[in-house]
Formats: C-alpha cells, structure tokens, sequence
C-alpha cells in the first residue's frame, strides 16, 4: 500500500492544482498498463468533485490524500468547513449539485469520516482494473 497527500489553500486554483498532482501520484504508484488510463480519468474526475465541494463549503485548506493497493485507488479529501456534504438528486438544469452523484457512479464506494481538528475526509475507492491489480501484487 502506498499513500502519499498534498494540502492546498481552499481557492479556486486548488481543483486543478490538486487534478495535477493526482495524476503525477498515481503515475509513480500505478504500474504501466492501459487499463491505467481508465483509473486516471476517474480519479482526476472524482478529485475534481471532492475539492470543489470543499472550496465551496468556505474551507480554509484542503488535503487531499491517495492510497493505492492491489485492490483500489482511494482518494480522500479532508477539509476544516463545517457540514458534511449531501448527495442530492438535482434537476436536469440545474447548476449545481451533481457531484456526489458523479462520485457514485465512479466509487466503488465513498463516504465521510470525521477529522480531529473538527472537519471531515471526503474519501472514494476506485477499483482497480484486474490486471492492473495483478500487476501490483
């Protein structure tokens, strides 16, 4: 298992500096395979979702964490905002509120945990394509 994370000041430059250095991360801890290419963009995709969430929720900064093993990717986004963010079923034209429901499809699973300065962790776990999990073994 490895697991590494960045911190960003909540801004709006902070979604695609952390799109970035998601996928840097998970280049170096994903072995080269075309399947990779599949968990990356639903990586990049669910990054995108958590840190927007946490930007708007007013937090001050936002951590974003990767842990890979043979099983999954799992992306955690910890924020000090109060709240705890809601899967809503938004309107067809509405302008906000899919995201959760994004991250949904693409998780295998995803949740919200408590952190110990009062804020929370945001977290999804991708699958990982079988034969990337083969090779990781």
């Amino acid at each position: 298992m490895t697991t590494t994370q960045h911190t960003y000041p909540c801004s709006t430059t902070a979604v695609g500096s952390a799109r970035a250095w998601l996928l840097s991360a998970l280049a170096a801890q994903l072995p080269p395979h075309e399947q990779v290419t599949e968990v990356l963009d639903e990586a990049e995709l669910v990054v995108s979702e958590l840190v927007t969430n946490a930007v708007l929720a007013s937090c001050s900064t936002a951590t974003v964490t990767v842990t890979t093993d043979p099983s999954c990717v799992r992306i955690g986004v910890a924020d000090d905002a109060p709240g705890r963010p809601t899967l809503l079923h938004a309107a067809t034209d509405a302008v906000r509120g899919r995201g959760l429901a994004i991250v949904c499809m693409l998780a295998r699973d995803w949740g919200v945990s408590p952190v110990d300065h009062g804020g929370k962790e945001v977290w999804a776990e991708i699958t990982l394509p079988r034969k990337v999990a083969e090779l990781m073994r």
